[in-house]
């Protein structure tokens, strides 16, 4: 009737589709993002009623960030880097999805594969608190902590459930297990999220696929793309001044 789904997310390119997704015979239960960016938390219901979470800005492209979905009696919600960020009224949960349950990372029916990188991915058989959620950020975890349901930290060159072996993961299709680094405390707390919509000089119409590059004076912080939709959104550290440029093929 509760869970709290959390993991280390790094978007290598952000698009419509899922870093975690738990299907039923009906309904459905999702994190990820849509093709503009949004960061999108969903659940379907085993009748199809959709209730969703959508917040923009808040994917970051090729930077770890911590994601936590929460569902249950108070209402779902969702966190980025232990801040809450978006929250909906609907108190189910994956109880709500009716039947037995297919259990996917990085993948979804009918959606693109997920491009990037993900980390010390939990479910939790309760609605953990956004105190707990920023506590245990940082936290290695050994598999027996209580409510800890299922726990994957990837270190063992496999997608190894550390609570059971009733749990492993198979690898399928280009996914695979690389050496990466996560984000320190003083780290995350340095980063800042950065969004806007580039839109033609005469019509004042949305760009898609425009180039944007940040810099700090001659030196190029980050660069990215447009959405479908004109929207872009990239991250920076540190207190430096940016300048923001876009670039696009006829506009």
């Amino acid at each position: 009737e509760e869970a709290t789904v959390e993991a280390w997310v790094k978007w290598g390119n952000i698009k419509e589709t899922r870093f975690f997704n738990s299907s039923g015979e009906n309904g459905d239960f999702g994190i990820g993002t849509l093709g503009d960016g949004r960061l999108h938390f969903f659940i379907a219901d085993a009748e199809g009623k959709l209730r969703s979470i959508e917040v923009q800005g808040a994917a970051f492209h090729k930077e770890w960030s911590h994601i936590a979905a929460v569902s249950g009696k108070r209402g779902m919600r969702l966190y980025f880097n232990g801040d809450q960020i978006g929250t909906e009224g609907y108190t189910g949960s994956f109880s709500s999805i009716g039947g037995s349950m297919t259990n996917r990372v990085g993948r979804a029916y009918n959606i693109s594969d997920f491009e990037g990188q993900i980390d010390e991915l939990r479910v939790w058989k309760v609605a953990r608190s956004e105190v707990d959620i920023r506590a245990d950020m940082f936290k290695t975890f050994q598999g027996s902590e209580p409510d800890l349901v299922g726990s994957w930290d990837f270190e063992d060159d496999a997608a190894n459930d550390l609570i059971s072996h009733e749990n492993d993961g198979t690898m399928h299709g280009d996914a695979k297990i690389v050496l990466s680094r996560l984000p320190s405390e003083i780290e995350i707390k340095n980063q800042t999220v950065i969004h806007g919509i580039v839109t033609s000089s005469t019509k004042r119409l949305p760009v898609t696929d425009a180039l944007v590059v940040f810099t700090s004076g001659e030196q190029i912080i980050q660069t990215g793309r447009t959405s479908d939709t004109g929207i872009y959104q990239l991250s920076k550290s540190g207190e430096n001044i940016l300048q923001v440029w876009a670039i696009s093929d006829g506009q």
